[in-house]
């Protein structure tokens, strides 16, 4: 938690402990401070982090109750909003080797792979963000969050959608979790059609739709039914038969399992 001093924003300590993603996105928040506060415009990375009861030591026991690993799961995906920053640096790796958990890296950064990044016209986008930049919920039940990065200059996004409510601590403590449904607005998109890769966060499964954006650049997509989270990539599709729209159309509607599955 930061001190409130410009000169010496403190160090980044989250309070967020009882959900992984909230807490990648604190540290986030933490670390643009940072750069506001020193004008470093230079990746960042958290060395170490984890939660414990008290202390650094030991783990916090529930963790070791977290059987599919939504902790470890939710902390890496939320990283899809995070450009040029790493706000893992996870401590307590014991649970990864004991439940094989390892493949939720894995597909991240087969998600990821390939993405240019780099290429200087990539900036977060959010639900919590303002602007151009912030995602737009309507007819929304339940809790859903959504982050990402957003090329406009060549229309392509990674986009991270969440069921805010299914936290790693919730799904431990048996609390009731119900699933999360909302059109989304991607503003500021090159007028097109585009090819939607959508990922199965868990397995690596994906499934292809395509959505048209009018002159307004509004991307609309509609999720349904979403228990845990899932991601998406949009990227301009060529296409001889595709009739482009100059309206805003009606939102496509996207279908998400609605079971939590184990992962490889």
């Amino acid at each position: 938690i930061g001190s409130g001093d410009s000169l010496n924003p403190g160090e980044v300590i989250s309070n967020k402990w009882d959900d992984s993603a909230a807490y990648v996105r604190e540290c986030w928040n933490r670390f643009k401070e940072y750069n506001r506060y020193y004008s470093y415009n230079k990746p960042i990375v958290r060395g170490e982090g984890g939660v414990a009861v008290t202390g650094t030591e030991p783990q916090h026991p529930k963790i070791e109750l977290d059987t599919n690993g939504i902790y470890y799961h939710k902390k890496v995906w939320a990283h899809v909003g995070v450009l040029g920053y790493t706000c893992d640096g996870e401590w307590y790796i014991v649970p990864l080797d004991n439940r094989n958990l390892w493949s939720n890296y894995k597909i991240y950064d087969e998600f990821i792979k390939n993405e240019p990044l780099s290429n200087g016209n990539y900036q977060e986008i959010g639900t919590d963000l303002t602007g151009n930049n912030r995602i737009l919920l309507s007819d929304v039940s339940g809790g859903l969050r959504a982050w990402g990065s957003r090329d406009a200059v060549n229309g392509r996004v990674l986009l991270w959608i969440d069921n805010s409510n299914h936290t790693w601590k919730k799904v431990v403590d048996g609390d009731f979790i119900p699933p999360a449904s909302a059109t989304l607005i991607i503003q500021g998109m090159p007028q097109g059609t585009y090819k939607a890769e959508w990922w199965d966060t868990f397995t690596g499964v994906t499934t292809t739709k395509y959505y048209i954006v009018g002159s307004d650049g509004r991307l609309i997509f509609t999720v349904n039914n979403l228990l845990t989270d899932v991601a998406v990539k949009f990227n301009p599709s060529v296409s001889s038969t595709t009739i482009i729209q100059t309206t805003t159309p009606r939102p496509s509607t996207t279908t998400i399992q609605t079971t939590t599955p184990r992962p490889s």
